[in-house]
Formats: structure tokens, C-alpha cells, sequence
């Protein structure tokens, strides 16, 4: 998300509790795409969480 100041706020809106477009860890969407051999930005990454991508390892 970016603020009308032009801040871009990562991540800030990341809620599967309470958000039906926020993608649960444990969720249906993340298991399939992983079980495809791809990962998920939520949790791939140390540095940063990047909750709408996935990427492709060909596993």
C-alpha cells in the first residue's frame, strides 16, 4: 500500500483473521501453490514478508 504522502507501508494490511483477502499461512491458496513447488512471500524471505507473491523454485 502506498499513503496519499507517498509512504509505501508493506505488509500493513495483513490480517487473514479479519481480511478475506489476506492469504492465511495454513490456507488452502499457500498449501496448493507450495505443494506446485512454488513459495510463498509471506514466509520465504528473512529480510521482508511480501504476502501477495509467490515464486517459483521448480521443486
Amino acid at each position: 500500500m502506498i499513503t496519499s504522502g507517498g509512504v509505501i507501508v508493506a505488509g500493513s494490511f495483513w490480517d487473514p483473521a479479519n481480511n478475506i483477502y489476506s492469504l492465511p499461512e495454513k490456507g488452502n491458496v499457500v498449501t496448493t501453490f507450495n505443494k506446485h513447488g512454488f513459495t510463498w512471500g509471506g514466509n520465504a524471505w528473512k529480510s521482508s514478508n511480501d504476502y501477495m507473491h509467490f515464486s517459483y523454485l521448480g521443486r
